[in-house]
């Protein structure tokens, strides 16, 4: 699954991207409108490729790895994510109790961030009310909906864990099948084709990243982040430190430079920016190339399950954002419920997965138990979510890259620089 090697998607044009798209966004917001119709097309072309490649890649792999002697490693690969999970959760925890943001946020309604809360919120009301429990959805409805009652509906509304889950049991079934190995033939010819229309699609990545920063940045303004400035700056932390430490673990796991370890880092970490750590998938298993041929048969069955069940990213940002809120509106946890958000937010990690558009729902259906209400804050939090995002499926994925370099076999060089 080799990816054709594309020179526009580098750091130094991703970067100008950005810039260029809060540029755009602050100063010509009228100019948004003649671009929205170019990033829906070039972040549909990307979607559509995705779940076609990841489900043809696992019913291919699941069958050979079904029959060799690999599944111990399945029981690893739990136990690090969980260890991961949860350590990564009391370490945001940490970093909230310790800087305390909440306490330094104003919702003065002189402010720009009250002001804006107010005019874009469908009733007027004072930014802690709380949101109608109409809009509210109970916190495991998410988990209940595992299963698809009609697999075409999930490919069509997209539904992630549903298709993932489907294709698992599907390939299982198939790996029983006498013609199994012609049927298998077919979705790897599959997989072959949606990767070369991926591959031309990443010429347009800064394209992407430039059309969502402006949109996002003209529906929002600029002086909502302002105002919002203590929270982004201990999440960004958070998120260095966290990168930082991955680097440090992968260095010492894989026994190379960690400018080599940067370099192949790249493409994954950048597909990951344009906020999609599914597609990322496909880059990262040619960071584990060389890991011999049943090595790269369970890494390609475990690495889109880890993306998309994994969301290292999403758990820092709950786990922080549930104390942020409550240091808002002045609401100290007790030991016990400290305890309850560090937990669930793994959990909600894992239900994130299924759609990044649940995130604000997830947030109050994490803090309802606490009885801390989250009112017009979700809303001011969802606003920072184009800037926040990219980092945070980009965390996800760096860090299922380290959980993978646990469970893979290879040693010194064994990474493909791509």
């Amino acid at each position: 699954m080799k990816l054709t090697q594309n020179k526009f998607v580098n750091p130094l044009n991703m970067f100008l991207a950005v810039v260029l798209g809060i540029c755009v966004g602050v100063f010509f917001p009228f100019l948004t409108r003649s671009v929205e119709g170019v990033n829906g097309v070039l972040s549909n072309l990307l979607t559509m490729c995705v779940i076609p490649i990841v489900v043809s890649s696992l019913i291919v792999e699941i069958g050979s790895f079904l029959r060799s002697t690999q599944r111990s490693s399945m029981k690893k690969f739990a136990l690090i994510s969980v260890a991961a999970g949860l350590g990564l959760s009391l370490f945001s925890a940490g970093m909230g109790v310790l800087f305390q943001p909440g306490k330094h946020i104003s919702f003065d309604k002189k402010s720009d961030l009250s002001s804006k809360v107010l005019e874009e919120a469908i009733i007027e009301r004072a930014p802690n009310q709380p949101i109608e429990t109409l809009r509210q959805e109970n916190f495991f409805d998410f988990f209940e909906k595992a299963v698809p009652k009609n697999i075409f509906g999930a490919f069509t509304d997209n539904k992630t864990f549903q298709i993932i889950l489907f294709t698992i049991i599907f390939a299982i079934s198939l790996s029983h099948c006498p013609k199994a190995p012609v049927l298998e033939n077919f979705f790897e010819a599959t997989r072959d084709a949606f990767l070369k229309i991926f591959s031309y699609g990443l010429f347009f990545l800064p394209v992407l990243v430039f059309t969502s920063t402006s949109l996002s940045i003209s529906k929002i303004g600029l002086y909502v982040f302002l105002d919002m400035l203590p929270f982004l700056q201990i999440i960004f932390l958070q998120f260095v430190l966290v990168f930082l430490g991955n680097l440090l673990i992968l260095r010492y796991r894989l026994k190379i430079p960690i400018l080599s370890i940067l370099k192949d880092l790249q493409n994954p970490a950048l597909i990951a920016f344009s906020g999609s750590t599914l597609a990322a998938t496909i880059p990262t298993l040619s960071f584990f190339k060389n890991t011999g041929e049943k090595g790269q048969q369970f890494m390609t069955i475990v690495t889109p399950i880890a993306m998309f069940l994994n969301q290292y990213g999403s758990i820092i940002y709950f786990s922080f954002s549930c104390f942020f809120i409550a240091q808002v509106y002045g609401h100290p946890f007790s030991f016990e419920e400290a305890l309850f958000i560090i937990v669930i937010s793994v959990v909600g990690g894992m239900a994130v997965g299924a759609n990044d558009g649940i995130r604000g729902v997830l947030l109050i259906s994490i803090l309802d138990p606490v009885h801390v209400s989250a009112g017009q804050l979700v809303l001011i939090l969802a606003g920072l979510d184009f800037l926040v995002s990219p980092f945070i499926s980009m965390i996800t994925v760096q860090t299922n890259i380290t959980i993978l370099s646990f469970l893979s076999e290879q040693r010194k060089r064994a990474i493909l620089t791509t």
